[in-house]
């Protein structure tokens, strides 16, 4: 599967993640610093590690930690989990080139957002824009 395929799943334009962000997918502890997009509908991420376990496919929960953001439990449903192809270019920062030493894209769908959590998002992909 190639990134133009994960791309299109997602319904809401996706903004790439400009600072210094971390999730934490619970119960697997696949802790990221290296965002790779946001969007109200989801996040994706690179990480090393061996993958994720397929019970957790039918949902997770994370720990959405950002310069001016912080949420928690926020439930998720795990869209793709892939390891990604030598050949790919993935980069943590388009201007500056700089390559992820990561082995795994995990893209993660946002499940039942309440209103706080919604606007807490909607804040940080436009905190993120600046």
């Amino acid at each position: 599967m190639d990134q133009i395929d994960i791309k299109e799943r997602r319904t809401e334009e996706r903004h790439p993640v400009k600072d210094n962000s971390a999730v934490m997918l619970i119960p697997e502890n696949i802790i990221s610093y290296t965002l790779l997009d946001i969007s109200e509908s989801g996040v994706a991420f690179a990480y090393n590690g061996p993958g994720v376990e397929i019970s957790l496919k039918a949902g997770g929960t994370i720990e959405f930690f950002g310069e001016e953001v912080g949420l928690s439990d926020i439930k998720v449903k795990i869209i793709s989990d892939s390891q990604l192809d030598k050949n790919d270019a993935v980069f943590d920062n388009q201007e500056q080139g700089a390559e992820i030493p990561y082995l795994r894209r995990c893209g993660l769908q946002f499940v039942n957002l309440n209103d706080n959590q919604k606007n807490v998002i909607k804040s940080y992909i436009k905190h993120s824009q600046e």
